[in-house]
């Protein structure tokens, strides 16, 4: 069997050595999960929320059915092959048994957790779908998680089969070239297990929606009545002049928060003689803080019922102000709506837009932007759209990473992350989501992009450890820096700060001898970014650069989530039972930042097979790679001893 050459300090043990071909095996009950999802749903096709589901799961089960039956079939037909690389032909260079363990131990313990994937479903996003519609936002919200990690998984399994084609066209089984196999393999199973357990997840909370209506309509009975957001607008109301309509102010108490129940807001939202734009934007961004989108709905639909004692022109202004808002919320957050809510509001809108002659007129602009959005819904976004044609067209290649042009990587790392960056919502960044069990589900970008820095800080790391000599070692490491640089004259902070931490790590930061050759003038640019990313005085000169900076622009997210997480930590969200709007406003501060570089992009393209190799970004643990830097520069060591 094709196995691991045994260390120096044990060269006759071989209960150590994992057969080659054994780690692609649990990659068979994968297919068996996901080939059992697609015919799960395949019953049932007129279900269009697993259309991706079924499409990435057939390619994706496809690609790893192919990858083992390939895998298989050479090992039992190139067992000379392998023999001839015991003799000088291919001199096998020995490592040291911690690093064999830990390469081996840890992939063992990944795909034995691959093996018990039936156990894998998020509990924490299924019990948070308590109504068909946050069921149906979770559904939508895992489908294109899933998308993305099934491609990613897609293209790491075809380059972990172009990998093992390779090492045995060359006859390759040098520790460097396994060590480079079990980054891809560690990656795959990774993604894997994540894509399954989303696919689980959302196979769960399908069979429950029949559970979740029961139990949606058993808590709209058992409402707790005392609570002011469920008291019915104009319940109490008892006209008394147009003043009472227009002077609704929020109360402040002694440390100046804004505080008011849920009608309250409601009502200064929809001033029929006030606009207050920023106030408006606030309560849009951060209303899933405090409320539901279907509750929201139903207090904008009473709100329009004006009380006939009102008269008929203050009464229609406020009806063009609760349309207007309609028309708002529509078209900047079309998402958090569901199938039952759209068609809720089009007959309403139709029933009862008809009693003035510029409410008729707001009433087909509704209908007009409900039937874009609903189209472009439809529609495959372009970053799903984009990924699948390029992980399903492209065959990546092995490609030496000092072969490709500095500015075409931080060109694809920025298509990427600019891309991701830009597909955040407004509800990602509410109440910590990216940070609880319950929440996650609504954080999938946030996630995505956290995910991303720190995969490009990891695998940055694996390409410098898994260079054996130290002066190409040195080459790589000015290249990357060089690269920093780059991303820096392209204002793409986010991408910046995961090579800045990947140069920051241990198991880098202790390899000496390959950083004195770096040159001064690489030294110089590397100590300027790491200034530039230094988190003390709370990211005040990078808070100052990124304020200046002109679009398109990618910031880091790692500051606004710091900057979230103070505001939430430091301001409850009740005060006296009352909503703390002073909170929402802070936050707002944060996500109106945020929008402001979401709108532009930057004029770029996917070029392979770069993209498709920067997409996926496969590498060892921490363990493995300090382990590995041990071997490259050991404790003590001189130049001299250095290979």
């Amino acid at each position: 069997p094709l196995s691991l050459p045994s260390s120096p300090s044990s060269p006759s043990s071989s209960s150590s050595s994992t057969p080659w071909i054994a780690l692609l095996n649990p990659f068979s009950d994968t297919i068996g999960l996901l080939n059992a999802s697609i015919a799960a749903h395949s019953a049932a096709p007129s279900d269009p929320s697993m259309k991706e589901l079924l499409e990435g799961g057939e390619h994706l089960a496809v690609c790893l059915k192919c990858m083992v039956a390939r895998a298989g079939a050479m090992q039992s037909s190139s067992d000379a092959t392998v023999r001839d690389t015991k003799g000088p032909q291919a001199p096998v260079q020995k490592s040291p048994q911690e690093v064999h363990d830990a390469l081996f131990g840890s992939v063992s313990e990944l795909l034995a957790d691959l093996r018990g994937h039936n156990a894998m479903s998020s509990k924490g996003t299924v019990a948070a779908a308590t109504s068909r519609h946050a069921a149906l936002l979770i559904i939508r919200s895992l489908r294109d998680s899933l998308d993305t990690h099934g491609a990613q998984a897609h293209v790491l399994a075809l380059r972990t089969f172009s990998r093992i084609s390779l090492m045995h066209s060359r006859a390759d089984f040098t520790f460097e070239s396994v060590a480079r196999l079990m980054a891809l393999v560690r990656t795959l199973c990774l993604t894997v297990q994540q894509a399954l357990s989303t696919a689980q997840t959302l196979l769960e909370i399908h069979r429950n929606l029949a559970t979740i209506d029961r139990i949606s309509r058993h808590l709209s009975v058992t409402l707790d009545t005392d609570d002011q957001s469920f008291e019915p607008l104009w319940s109490r109301f008892e006209y008394a002049g147009e003043q009472q309509l227009v002077s609704v102010k929020l109360l402040e108490d002694g440390d100046g928060n804004k505080l008011g129940p849920l009608n309250t807001l409601i009502e200064i939202l929809t001033c029929p003689t006030d606009y207050d734009m920023e106030y408006e934007k606030a309560f849009l961004a951060t209303y899933r803080s405090f409320t539901s989108p279907e509750q929201l709905l139903e207090k904008l639909i009473q709100r329009f019922q004006v009380p006939a004692a009102v008269p008929s022109a203050l009464a229609n202004r406020l009806r063009v102000r609760v349309g207007v808002l309609f028309k708002n919320w529509i078209k900047g957050h079309f998402h958090e709506f569901d199938d039952v809510m759209i068609a809720k509001l089009r007959t309403f809108v139709v029933e009862n837009f008809a009693v003035d002659r510029e409410l008729a007129s707001l009433a087909t602009m509704l209908s007009k932007e409900i039937d874009a959005q609903e189209l472009q819904m439809k529609e495959p976004p372009e970053k799903v759209t984009r990924v699948r044609s390029q992980f399903r067209l492209i065959m990546p290649t092995e490609m030496d990473i000092i072969s490709i042009p500095d500015q075409c990587i931080a060109d694809q790392l920025t298509l990427i992350d600019c891309s991701i960056f830009n597909s955040i919502q407004n509800e990602e960044l509410l109440n910590q989501a990216w940070s609880k069990p319950k929440l996650v589900h609504r954080a999938q970008n946030v996630v995505l992009m956290v995910e991303r820095v720190n995969n490009l800080t990891n695998w940055i790391a694996t390409q410098l450890l898994l260079t054996v000599e130290v002066k190409p070692r040195a080459e790589l490491w000015t290249k990357f820096i060089n690269i920093a640089r780059l991303l820096h004259s392209m204002h793409n902070y986010h991408t910046l700060m995961g090579f800045i931490a990947a140069f920051s790590l241990a198991s880098i930061q202790r390899l000496k001898h390959t950083k004195s050759l770096l040159k001064k003038k690489v030294h110089a640019i590397l100590a300027d970014l790491e200034a530039l990313m230094n988190p003390s005085a709370s990211w005040k000169v990078y808070r100052q650069e990124v304020a200046a900076a002109r679009l398109p622009c990618v910031p880091y997210i790692g500051v606004y989530l710091s900057d979230l997480t103070f505001i939430e930590d430091g301001n409850p969200d009740l005060i006296n039972k009352e909503i703390n709007f002073s909170k929402q406003e802070l936050v707002w501060s944060v996500l109106g930042d945020i929008q402001r570089y979401q709108c532009s992009s930057y004029a770029l393209s996917p070029s392979n097979p770069a993209f498709s190799l920067l997409s996926a970004l496969p590498a060892l643990s921490s363990d493995e790679m300090y382990a590995l830097s041990l071997i490259r520069e050991p404790r003590g060591s001189d130049f001299k001893d250095i290979k």
